[in-house]
């Protein structure tokens, strides 16, 4: 069967002429674009009367599709930047940056349901297949000059041997998913939902969005203790039942810079650090003592590339830093935040950092965030964020690299303003080590949980916090 096989494809793939692997193609826009998606009709249309831009590199294949020439090309992607907020770059998949969404088309998105996402350039095989494994009717074969993989398929009517390449793209070890979320304290209200509603009841009106994700970052605040009660104030506590909210996420991830993880002493901290060990979740910016407090994460994507995480607290205003072998949060510092980043960077493809910012109840972020978030950048950091804002902030570019001054709530349970209310987490997708998209998927606080924003909602929160001076400078 093998060597029949081999011969077929030696013969069948030299009827075709050498090409190139199909081209995934993305149409994207400005980060503040209302729009979200557009049909192919629409595309051609504005693509032909030259009213959208197209990367050079994909000019050739674009106008083949589309079976027309534009004449509005650029060379980088990074030339678009001044163009973005109100227009539409054509670009293929190795060229996307995560500062411009890609549209879907046809009501379908690349990263959602990739096998019917329509906006891909199909060419004629190459000549060289090499045979790698066999799957019940389903022969499937790897490119050997560019990675793109084909199967072989033996269709019952009338014997017919179909022929298909399949994009790098959706080979499954390409592409991971990565999702950072907000402020997460289940405790006070939050806590008293959970009793009365069931702990289900917390995350069930979001828990469809992290699915599919391979790595889910939780913001975790509080420890749990075996006799806790949910009162007011601010010391806080977690039933342990109630981390099953954690588990319903597929949280893998946990951050410990938040302030009130030792607000009922080191005991419920070690508790607390022991079960996310016993649940394979891994953590960073907290530790057991001063000295693994400001150990870097680091994590493998599914294609063999490295992510760093490291996480700081900018203030401790409650003692919940770690010193010496006392356990917490790892305190910022300027010199040791350089030091670690500067030593991830000969392990790792991407850096992520964490600050818990001292708290402020505004859209625009304090000047102590914006400069050390921007130092975080400059020492080396691909991506910050700012892991303490209860209310959300606005979102800037600097240097290429992307700042969240403050995600906003997550599952907690402030309600007395909008600006608690709103929040958003956001969907990271790697691909060859680059984060090619940064999704927001935006939230509201409604009866002490997250639940999804409707649309006029997403628009008011995105007028607060993606502003043209931040994002298009």
């Amino acid at each position: 069967m093998y060597q029949f096989l081999l011969l077929f494809l030696s013969f069948f793939s030299s009827a075709y002429p050498q090409g190139t692997s199909p081209k995934v193609l993305l149409a994207v826009t400005g980060f503040s674009s209302e729009r979200t998606s557009i049909s192919l009709d629409d595309l051609k249309s504005q693509y032909c009367q030259n009213e959208v831009f197209v990367l050079k590199e994909v000019k050739e294949q674009t106008d083949a599709f589309f079976a027309c020439s534009c004449e509005n090309t650029l060379e980088n992607t990074a030339d678009f930047q001044s163009f973005a907020q109100n227009n539409i770059l054509i670009l293929d998949l190795e060229n996307a940056h995560h500062h411009f969404p890609a549209l879907n088309v046809e009501g379908i998105s690349l990263f959602d349901n990739p096998q019917d996402y329509p906006f891909v350039y199909e060419t004629q095989p190459q000549k060289k297949i090499n045979l790698t494994h066999f799957l019940g009717n389903i022969y499937e074969y790897e490119l050997a000059q560019n990675d793109s993989l084909f199967f072989l398929e033996n269709q019952s009517n009338g014997g017919k041997i179909i022929l298909k390449e399949i994009p790098k793209f959706l080979n499954q070890n390409a592409l991971t998913e990565v999702i950072i979320t907000g402020v997460t304290a289940i405790t006070r209200r939050t806590g008293e939902t959970a009793n009365a509603q069931g702990v289900d009841y917390l995350t069930e009106a979001v828990r469809s969005e992290f699915q599919t994700a391979d790595f889910v970052h939780i913001s975790n605040e509080v420890s749990f203790t075996a006799d806790c009660e949910y009162i007011a104030g601010t010391s806080f506590c977690t039933k342990k039942a109630h981390f099953q909210a954690l588990l319903d996420l597929n949280a893998n991830i946990i951050e410990l810079t938040g302030n009130h993880n030792r607000d009922y002493g080191n005991e419920a901290f070690y508790e607390t650090f022991a079960w996310y060990q016993e649940q394979g979740m891994q953590t960073f910016g907290g530790g057991l003592d001063e000295v693994s407090a400001n150990q870097p994460l680091i994590i493998t994507l599914k294609d063999g590339k490295k992510i760093g995480f490291i996480g700081f607290n900018e203030w401790c205003p409650l003692g919940e830093c770690a010193t010496g072998e006392i356990p917490g949060a790892n305190a910022y510092d300027a010199q040791k935040a350089q030091k670690v980043i500067a030593e991830m960077r000969q392990e790792v493809d991407y850096i992520i950092a964490s600050v818990q910012f001292r708290e402020s109840y505004q859209y625009h972020p304090l000047p102590i965030q914006e400069s050390i978030s921007r130092d975080l950048i400059d020492f080396g950091a691909d991506l910050v964020y700012g892991s303490q804002a209860h209310q959300v902030q606005e979102i800037e570019f600097y240097r290429g690299k992307t700042i969240l001054y403050g995600l906003g709530n997550f599952i907690f349970d402030q309600q007395f303003s909008a600006g608690v209310r709103q929040g958003f987490f956001i969907r990271l997708f790697f691909y060859e080590g680059k984060l090619i998209q940064a999704i927001p998927v935006y939230t509201m606080i409604s009866d002490a949980r997250p639940i999804l924003a409707a649309q006029d909602e997403i628009i008011q929160i995105q007028e607060a916090i993606l502003k043209e001076d931040r994002l298009y400078k």
